[in-house]
């Protein structure tokens, strides 16, 4: 059984929306500081293999949401479900028996990137409800890129930046290059491995078949990185006016945590 130990400062920020008439007040702040304060263990599967994390509830929120990925809307591996559905279940359970909380998590190399993570717990608010929102940022599996992105935007323009987003992206998802993958059988860490490869290599139109059946991870690795930094970049210069206002929206190393909370 692997035993994964998550540690994480989060900053919590309000923004209430206030209605004409006010309801009985809602108080979304405590239960902000419960996620980000309050630890959680759970146990889930990969195949056969049974693992277990622990961690605060905001930082296993915040590694859902990256396992959870999805490029142009097609989820990098469904092996993860079980962890995903686990960390849900911690979430409710730590704040408690209540419909009228929803959380939703949100981890994107940049600001609207082909590439993203998404987590939602609880339902949504019912139309025409007044909603109070705490945020949380909370770190993510990877550095903040801020002052790498902004260099790259001053030397190397919009594909300087695409690649400091890109190079983020492979690290918060894939393994190190010194990595490889086991040859002489099929693990269900390395098959999740192995769908990822697949499906950003599809998704940038690269080829992966060759060192990946050689089990050659540091170079289908630096394949999906290049492939990410052209996809980034064409992204990019449609989006973004400059490169540096490109880099400015480098949001990699951040998970951010909305809990939405209503009147009953």
């Amino acid at each position: 059984m692997a035993v994964f130990l998550l540690l994480v400062s989060a900053a919590v920020a309000t923004l209430t929306l206030v209605p004409d008439e006010a309801p009985e007040p809602v108080v979304v702040d405590e239960r902000a500081d419960l996620l980000a304060s309050s630890t959680a263990d759970v146990e889930y599967t990969v195949g056969t293999e049974t693992r277990s994390a622990h961690g605060t509830t905001a930082a296993l929120l915040a590694r859902g949401a990256v396992a959870n990925a999805t490029v142009d809307g097609q989820r990098l591996s469904g092996r993860h479900e079980e962890f995903v559905e686990s960390v849900a279940e911690a979430s409710q359970r730590t704040l408690g028996p209540d419909n009228r909380t929803q959380i939703v998590v949100r981890w994107v190399p940049y600001r609207g990137a082909p590439l993203r993570g998404t987590l939602r717990v609880g339902p949504a608010p019912p139309p025409g409800r007044d909603v109070t929102v705490a945020t949380l940022s909370v770190p993510a599996p990877v550095h903040r890129q801020g002052d790498r992105a902004a260099v790259a935007a001053r030397e190397q323009g919009f594909r300087g930046v695409a690649g400091v987003a890109a190079r983020a992206t492979a690290d918060a998802l894939l393994p190190e290059s010194s990595a490889a993958l086991p040859s002489s059988r099929v693990s269900p860490a390395s098959a999740v491995v192995s769908e990822r490869f697949a499906t950003l290599a599809d998704a940038t139109g690269v080829s992966v078949d060759g060192p990946l059946s050689r089990g050659n991870v540091s170079a289908v690795r630096e394949r999906i990185v290049e492939g990410l930094t052209a996809r980034y970049a064409a992204d990019m210069r449609e989006r973004y006016e400059t490169p540096r206002a490109a880099a400015d929206a480098i949001q990699v190393g951040t998970v951010r945590i909305a809990l939405r909370r209503w009147a009953g």
